[in-house]
């Protein structure tokens, strides 16, 4: 008889810290504050270029280039300083260009395109008809990629434009607003 009292008082408890086990939240880490903490970012960059040179004059259904340099760059912030430029940071697992003309009458010339050094961002493939869209896996901080693909302009006069971006699925940079950049044209 002494020990079901025992007994009740070890099974009470245990049914206590089980149902605290059950209906605990998942730990988290503190907020990062403070002097000494500080976040790691890597930030995309794309510029491009054109030939014949901008302001761009094509001829009716002539041929133009598109030079294109994406760079990472790595970025700290947090602690006692400003944001500033960093030489580590996160890599994203994927990176896609995006070259998108506004019209559906230009289209790239096949087997016109150059890699033209960096980092090597893997095979392009139709994007959205009639763009074209670049895959690389990942893209470390401090790196860059740079390629040229022709294409045929439309065989209508006009202003046209032409959007070349870059995309990291699933990936939080430092400064989305550098990401795209619109050229203008004329075909005449």
């Amino acid at each position: 008889m002494s020990r079901d009292p025992w007994l009740r008082r070890l099974l009470t408890a245990a049914l206590v810290l089980v149902g605290a086990v059950v209906t605990a939240v998942p730990a988290q880490a503190a907020p990062c504050t403070g002097p000494t903490c500080y976040r790691l970012w890597a930030d995309f960059t794309v510029t491009a270029s054109t030939t014949p040179a901008l302001p761009l004059l094509v001829a009716p259904g002539g041929t133009h280039s598109y030079t294109v340099r994406v760079t990472s760059t790595g970025w700290r912030t947090g602690g006692l300083t400003g944001p500033m430029q960093w030489p580590d940071g996160p890599a994203p697992r994927e990176v896609f260009v995006v070259w998108d003309p506004a019209s559906d009458d230009e289209f790239i010339v096949p087997r016109a395109g150059s890699f033209d050094g960096g980092w090597p961002i893997g095979g392009c493939g139709g994007y959205r008809w009639p763009g074209l869209a670049c895959y690389g896996n990942n893209m470390p901080v401090g790196s860059f990629s740079q390629f040229t693909y022709v294409w045929q302009a439309p065989r209508a006069p006009g202003v046209y434009t032409f959007t070349i971006r870059v995309d990291t699925p699933n990936f939080t940079e430092y400064d989305e607003n550098n990401n795209s950049v619109t050229l203008t044209y004329a075909v005449g």
